[in-house]
């Protein structure tokens, strides 16, 4: 009886403090900053793809409508 009243006073001890039991100190901010890290560095990439994709698609619009070898033989004649 007397190790179980231990063991609810050390639990209200450390429920006061902020540590919970089978959590790590601040192992929680760490996970919230780790995910966010995590995310931000998803959009970058999802914004690398998206910047590729637009280049890609001019370039093949503008082999497909004028050519590029046309347009840069008219840049170096000046016929542009």
């Amino acid at each position: 009886m007397a190790a179980s009243a231990a063991c609810v006073i050390r639990t209200a001890s450390l429920s006061k403090s902020g540590i919970t039991m089978g959590e790590g100190i601040g192992q929680h901010d760490d996970s919230d900053d780790q995910m966010t890290e995590m995310l931000v560095v998803f959009l970058w990439f999802i914004i690398g793809v998206g910047i590729a994709f637009v280049i890609i698609s001019v370039i093949c619009v503008w082999e497909f409508t004028i050519g590029i070898k046309k347009s840069i033989n008219k840049l170096y004649n000046g016929n542009l």
